[in-house]
């Protein structure tokens, strides 16, 4: 895929998070425009506040999992990940529980983390449990498990995490496109297990890679 259609992609992606909560934002606007009952007005506040959130977290989950982080050297606290995701998560039908220790990511590994925790709430239809737990003993292992009714993980979506799918994605899919460059540009290992009312991902990289990159 070439570059310029790889970030369209990736614009696509963050216009269609955004679009949901920004357009809340201007009805509730409209509304305290228009309206002088008291209650109305109150109401709209409260829809404003709520889209206002959940448009932060979706542009601070954009920025961690898409962007360049601003964090200062070549790591991120896996703690900035687990904030992110609680603030991405709040308020929805999927819980999230966070396992992971408090370990130092590559940017690349917490872009990895981020991703395929929410990639694991997409699998959840009905809503359910995204539990996340890490490792790092030289090398660092992520796991990421959806946990619900009917959870399923689309086929394109698995076929683009592992590199196998067409040119001929959309934007609900760059997450997963992404998440396989990301793996593979560190010699990571992906591997997927899907069970009944469950999908588990298990990222692991080598202990040489890590080894490099902490000198």
């Amino acid at each position: 895929m070439r570059d310029l259609d790889l970030a369209a992609l990736l614009v696509s992606r963050v216009c269609h998070d955004l679009a949901g909560p920004v357009g809340a934002v201007m009805n509730g606007l409209e509304v305290l425009a228009d309206e002088d009952d008291e209650k109305s007005r109150e109401q709209a506040l409260k829809v404003i506040l709520s889209a206002a959130e959940q448009a932060t977290a979706k542009l601070q989950f954009a920025r961690l999992a898409f962007g360049a982080s601003s964090s200062r050297g070549d790591f991120v606290p896996a703690g900035d990940v687990h904030y992110a995701l609680e603030k991405l998560f709040a308020g929805g039908k999927t819980q999230l529980e966070w396992r992971a220790p408090d370990i130092h990511l590559t940017k690349r590994e917490a872009k990895v983390l981020a991703g395929l925790s929410a990639l694991a709430s997409e699998c959840l239809r009905y809503g359910g449990t995204v539990i996340v737990s890490g490792e790092s003993d030289g090398g660092v292992r992520l796991n990421v498990r959806a946990q619900g009714r009917d959870a399923k993980l689309p086929d394109e979506f698995r076929a683009t995490l592992l590199g196998a799918a067409s040119e001929f994605i959309d934007g609900r899919a760059v997450l997963p496109l992404m998440l396989g460059l990301f793996v593979r540009a560190d010699g990571g290992e992906l591997v997927l297990d899907a069970a009944q009312d469950s999908i588990a991902f298990a990222v692991s990289y080598p202990r040489e890679k890590k080894a490099a990159n902490a000198n």
